[in-house]
């Protein structure tokens, strides 16, 4: 085991007894993952958590290896006609789901088995916090795209829904705080935009 697992699986034992984290705890966490990664050559490994440590680390997310991945993604859905349930799609996109599989394998070997991605609760609550350390950490497109409808950059907010339609709010049960997608789509420059939600099965946790 190296040093930097053996301090994430220490600063997880520390959260899990202590029953609460904030967003400098998170943002720490992920820096130690992140460090992991890069000592052991992993980061191609696990695209989607090298990923998330970058944007989580960087105050404007413009290099990264995967980056050219994930806007062909965006591109696709933001182009696509026949696209109905968008914010599913950028929901997927956002691949919370792999990013907390991923987690539980570089975690898995050094023997920690954390309630903050074993248990749902404790992954909503894991969610909650590390997507407020992503707002307004734009993720920014190098080359803005000028012939075709293309994602120039893309981003999370905490907008006020109270300027949002009540139906909608109902309909997507919008909490008081959540955190939305805006994709700035180039070169009309219009944005797109939508609540960021867990879509994963709730079967697929060990635990409540």
């Amino acid at each position: 085991m190296d040093r930097f697992v053996k301090q994430v699986t220490d600063k997880l034992a520390t959260i899990d007894g202590e029953g609460a984290f904030h967003e400098d705890t998170v943002v720490s966490l992920f820096a130690l993952i992140r460090q992991h990664l890069e000592a052991n050559h992993l980061k191609s490994q696990y695209k989607v958590t090298a990923f998330y440590c970058d944007w989580c680390l960087h105050f404007m997310l413009d290099r990264s290896p995967v980056l050219e991945y994930f806007f062909r993604q965006i591109d696709d859905a933001i182009s696509d006609d026949k696209e109905t349930l968008i914010n599913d799609r950028i929901n997927e996109i956002i691949s919370l789901k792999q990013l907390r599989y991923e987690l539980i394998q570089i975690i898995g070997p050094a023997g920690a088995n954390s309630n903050l991605f074993g248990s749902r609760g404790g992954w909503k609550a894991f969610i909650q916090v590390f997507l407020k350390s992503l707002v307004d950490k734009p993720i920014v497109r190098n080359k803005p795209p000028t012939a075709k409808r293309l994602a120039g950059h893309f981003m999370l907010e905490i907008p006020d829904v109270s300027n949002l339609d009540k139906d909608y709010i109902t309909q997507n049960a919008i909490p008081l705080g959540a955190v939305f997608w805006k994709v700035l789509v180039l070169p009309i420059g219009y944005t797109l935009t939508g609540p960021l939600v867990n879509i994963e099965d709730p079967a697929n946790f060990a635990r409540d």
